[in-house]
């Protein structure tokens, strides 16, 4: 599909919409990806941040994560008063 045909589908199907707050819906996803750089948020990251985020995805994949209710019993002791 060309960027003109694809254009020219949603148009028809946005012209075909009569509820306003589906309207506004629509409006707000299209100036939110409109409005911020298209950038991919990995090519932000240095090295040690790369390093650091593909340990994590490593760990989750080998499950080797605690839970939520298990890292606040490890942590109990320093949110005491």
């Amino acid at each position: 599909m060309t960027v003109k045909s694809l254009k020219t589908e949603l148009y028809k199907m946005i012209d075909d919409i009569e509820d306003k707050d589906l309207l506004h819906l629509i409006k707000e996803e299209i100036q939110t990806y409109t409005s911020f750089p298209q950038t991919d948020i990995l090519d932000t990251l240095n090295d040690s941040q790369l390093q650091q985020l593909q340990l994590s995805v490593t760990e989750a994949e080998k499950n080797e994560v605690i839970s939520l209710k298990g890292y606040k019993k490890l942590t109990e002791r320093w949110r005491i008063k």
